[in-house]
This record gives structure tokens, C-alpha cells and sequence, in this order.
């Protein structure tokens, strides 16, 4: 049976996650409920990047006058859901973005990925893009460490909805000050 790429990369990204073996926390490294190494951590920030829209989906905007080509800006929120004993993490990211608006035009969109982030700051991820076009995002990168900020920079491809959509998004995140204590 021949699969589709897009099937392809799903495989590939669920694979990668399920498979990572430094997850395993070591016991006498010192562990807590949350995992080792360093504490979890809540990080936000703008984005901002480019998105080019691909088949059905790319003629429905033209139709509308719209280029299939636009700008994304945006907010990320980020959890870290576990630190492993080698300062890896597994962490929650919620995208908010909005596209199009150097064309007048207001495209929004919220993607929910969990994902894994080496502790040299490689990163992947999938999950789920809620917008007019919803569909299963995939994603990859790495963030560059910055004093206690991340500069983020990430491929991600929506598939779903009548076409796949390539992002390439970067920006700035730091420590959510809301969760200071």
C-alpha cells in the first residue's frame, strides 16, 4: 500500500516523540514529580514568519484576491510538561497567529503542539492547527538560547483542509512573567 508524504511525515514525527529514550528520568539523579534536571519552566513571546499555501486551498484565496503567500504574526505560550535528566524537555506550545495582513486581510489561526526540545535546542513536534482551514501540524527547529530567552526558529507544515501550508516562523520568547511567583 503506497502512502501519501503527508502520511509519510506524520509517521515519521509521532516515531520521534514516542521513541526518544532520554525520557526515562533517572531515580537517583535527584527526580521530581516533574521529571530531572532543571525545573519546569513557563516561557512566551511573538512570532512572527512567512506561510505559503498549496493546492484547493491556495485558489480559494486567490479567488478572494488574496496572494497565497503571506506574513504570520503572532503570540507562543509554553509549558514544559517534563525535564529529563540530560536537561531535555517535553513541552506544550500554543501558537496564536494571524496572516495576511500585509494584504489588508485577517487570517487567524491556533495551533496546539506537544513537543520534544533537545538540550542542544533542536526541536520537534506535532499537533493540531485550528483556523479556517483546520489540519495536523508538523514541526521542526531548533532555538537558540539567549540569556533566560529563546530565539525559536521552525519549519512547520499544516496538512489538512485542501491544501498543506509551510510555515517558516521565528521570534523571541522569554520567561511568562503571569507565572512568577
Amino acid at each position: 500500500m503506497r502512502r501519501s508524504p503527508v502520511t509519510v511525515l506524520i509517521l515519521v514525527a509521532l516515531a520521534s516523540l514516542v521513541s526518544v529514550p532520554a525520557v526515562r528520568p533517572a531515580k537517583a539523579q535527584g527526580c521530581t514529580e516533574n521529571g530531572c534536571g532543571e525545573p519546569p519552566r513557563q516561557l512566551a513571546g511573538p512570532r512572527f514568519g512567512a506561510t505559503a499555501v498549496t493546492g484547493r486551498l491556495a485558489g480559494e484565496l486567490r479567488d478572494h484576491g488574496i496572494r497565497p503567500v503571506m506574513s504570520q504574526l503572532g503570540w507562543q505560550t509554553e509549558q514544559s510538561l517534563m525535564v529529563t535528566a540530560d536537561s531535555a524537555r517535553i513541552v506544550s506550545e500554543q501558537v496564536w497567529l494571524i496572516g495576511g495582513t500585509e494584504q489588508r486581510t485577517f487570517l487567524p489561526s491556533l495551533s496546539w503542539v506537544l513537543g520534544y526540545r533537545w538540550r542542544g535546542g533542536r526541536e520537534v513536534g506535532v499537533g493540531i492547527n485550528y483556523s479556517l482551514a483546520p489540519g495536523v501540524v508538523l514541526a521542526a527547529g531548533k532555538s537558540f538560547a539567549l540569556g533566560p530567552m529563546l530565539i525559536p526558529v521552525n519549519l512547520a507544515i499544516v496538512a489538512g483542509g485542501g491544501g498543506a501550508r509551510v510555515s517558516l516562523l521565528t521570534g523571541l520568547v522569554g520567561p511568562d512573567l503571569r507565572h512568577r511567583r
